[in-house]
């Protein structure tokens, strides 16, 4: 019996309690590997595209979080990816400077921390487009919060999303 895992990103999580399971199902470990530069050579992958902007926020950070950070490489606390994510004005920016560069960027995908961020800027994209042209897909929601607008979504909601990003829709 063979079993054969496709994966485009580092097979763990950064959430401490979500990681540890992937090597209970594949005990054989890795049996091939590509790197990220050879499948964006071979057109498996597209090349990203990163674009520094201003979005003029501050962020208050500790010194201990500073040092997490910077001197000990550690993954950004969950308390700041939550600030940024939680801070309206900088979403709005990010959805108006696509707005603003659509024609240039064409069909893109925008990766965010936290899905209501993504709700944010698709609903700001939309309402700014005057139609439906962005929509979320989530890999992980926090059933912690209010998630209304995740239980109102349909079971396959990611996939109808997918299929109409390969469509072109």
């Amino acid at each position: 019996k063979t079993q054969l895992l496709g994966l485009t990103a580092t097979p763990t999580y950064t959430n401490k309690n979500q990681r540890g399971w992937l090597w209970e199902i594949f005990k054989g470990g890795i049996i091939y590997e590509i790197t990220k530069k050879e499948l964006e050579d071979k057109k498996i992958l597209a090349t990203p595209n990163f674009i520094q902007q201003k979005t003029n926020f501050e962020l208050a950070l500790t010194d201990n979080d500073i040092d997490k950070v910077i001197f000990k490489h550690q993954e950004i606390p969950a308390h700041i990816i939550e600030e940024i994510a939680k801070k309206d004005s900088r979403n709005d920016f990010i959805a108006q400077y696509y707005i603003d560069n659509k024609v240039t960027f064409g069909k893109t995908i925008i990766f965010f921390d936290r899905w209501y961020q993504c709700k944010r800027v698709e609903d700001y994209i939309n309402k700014k487009a005057g139609k439906e042209i962005a929509a979320s897909i989530f890999s992980y929601t926090d059933t912690n919060k209010n998630i209304d607008y995740i239980n109102n979504r349909s079971s396959n909601q990611n996939e109808i999303n997918l299929e109409r990003f390969r469509k072109g829709e």
